[in-house]
């Protein structure tokens, strides 16, 4: 049986919710932010019968204001360019960056400034290897857990597939929840980087994945 402690449900409702609303494939442009929260309310609150807990708090008239205003337009709609290049560039230029990777910018950034050779560059080209191992590992360890689960063949189709707009990202959240907590207790709590494979455990769950066979796929990934 998993536990799953108050902080950890608070915790993976938080995440379900990011990846709900990160996960719709708006138009951006023209999307108002009302329109985003009665999608994200409705996708999070449709499982049997369960009102959402989503809220709208603070100055309402910029529900009327479109996504892009905030988080930029869709990817088809603008080439984002690398990491290395958003960074050699920021000086020079405004760019929508993708919200996990302010990390990575961040810790380039503090390399970039720090004297070559200093404490502090030492440090920081520490702090960057490590961030950069922890998401390989979490990317590594997701792909694996899938390759077992589903074969080398179908394992990406399954943990990337995309739900028709209107319908939940997962039947049962509880199963999510206690999917996530197998995976953390084998393979590490989920990183603010990791938690952008949240549909991929909701895929496991609407392909019927049982806890034992997450249980020994992961296991067998991270032991």
């Amino acid at each position: 049986m998993v536990v799953k402690s108050p902080d950890r449900v608070g915790l993976l409702q938080r995440l379900v919710l990011q990846v709900a609303r990160l996960g719709d494939k708006a138009d951006r442009a023209a999307e108002t932010l009302e329109v985003q929260y009665n999608v994200v309310r409705n996708r999070t609150g449709s499982n049997s019968g369960v009102s959402s807990h989503v809220m709208q708090y603070g100055n309402l008239d910029l529900t009327n204001s479109t996504l892009s205003v905030y988080i930029g337009v869709n990817g088809h709609q603008q080439a984002y360019t690398s990491i290395d290049h958003q960074f050699r560039t920021q000086s020079s230029t405004m760019q929508a960056v993708d919200q996990r990777d302010i990390l990575i910018l961040y810790l380039k950034q503090k390399l970039h400034e720090a004297p070559q050779g200093s404490e502090n560059w030492v440090r920081a080209q520490e702090e960057l290897a490590k961030e950069i191992a922890r998401r390989n590992h979490e990317d590594h360890s997701v792909k694996a857990i899938g390759e077992i689960l589903f074969g080398s063949m179908d394992a990406a189709k399954v943990l990337n597939s995309v739900r028709p707009a209107g319908q939940p990202l997962v039947d049962d959240w509880d199963c999510l929840k206690a999917l996530v907590d197998i995976y953390s207790q084998h393979c590490g709590s989920l990183s603010s980087y990791g938690i952008k494979h949240m549909r991929a455990f909701a895929n496991m769950c609407n392909a019927g994945v049982r806890m034992d066979q997450m249980a020994q796929a992961s296991a067998k990934t991270c032991t």
